[in-house]
């Protein structure tokens, strides 16, 4: 039986990525947990600031990020704002979470399991601050969706518009066909039969449905 009844929102305050790990309580031992299970990933944070929970202000936590060389600090009294980046994106979480569970006709009681396609949609929203996407920011790559697709709905097997890198007087682009491409790079095949990987940024559409 799932005991967790509680989740820690830790965000990255340069990319804006949330971090979101389901807690069974609010005791210093859930947040060094949950904490240990990102810095295994991610590395030891430099720099740690929280609001003043009695799990954040205890001395078995303070000596935890002692020990590892991470300052923390804390916002003052009375000013929830100082955290206001943490509290917005909980509220984000959850009203998604809310949501998804509408959706599927599921309880209250089974938000973890919405909880990762959750923070893969808020992953991969437009940070108007940033003009990118935590992930783009944070893993410097694009995220792909939950159905695996992030291309255009041209870039399909068939004949596509290739960018040429030759002469000042030969033509900008070539017909070519496109065999198969990922948000990165493309597989094609000249005219004369040889097939090649490149950037998909060198494509663009053609009208022409059939290379002669």
């Amino acid at each position: 039986m799932n005991r967790n009844t509680f989740f820690l929102s830790i965000i990255d305050e340069y990319s804006h990525y949330p971090f979101t790990t389901p807690c069974p309580d609010t005791s210093t031992s859930s947040v060094i947990k949950a904490l240990n299970s990102i810095f295994i990933l991610f590395e030891y944070s430099s720099y740690i600031h929280s609001d003043w929970g009695s799990s954040f202000m205890s001395k078995y936590l303070h000596q935890y990020l002692q020990v590892r060389g991470i300052a923390s600090s804390r916002t003052t009294s009375y000013n929830p704002r100082e955290n206001g980046k943490v509290e917005k994106e909980n509220t984000t979480i959850w009203k998604a979470v809310k949501l998804a569970l509408k959706c599927r006709g599921l309880p209250d009681s089974r938000w973890q399991d919405v909880l990762p396609m959750v923070l893969h949609s808020i992953w991969s929203l437009l940070c108007t601050v940033t003009n990118l996407t935590p992930h783009k920011l944070f893993l410097n790559f694009e995220q792909r969706s939950s159905s695996g697709t992030t291309l255009p709905t041209w870039l399909t097997p068939g004949p596509v518009l290739l960018r040429k890198w030759r002469s000042k007087t030969d033509t900008l682009v070539e017909r070519v066909r496109l065999l198969h491409a990922n948000p990165t790079y493309a597989y094609m095949e000249y005219l004369d039969d040889r097939e090649v990987t490149i950037f998909i940024r060198d494509l663009a559409p053609t009208r022409v449905h059939c290379l002669r």
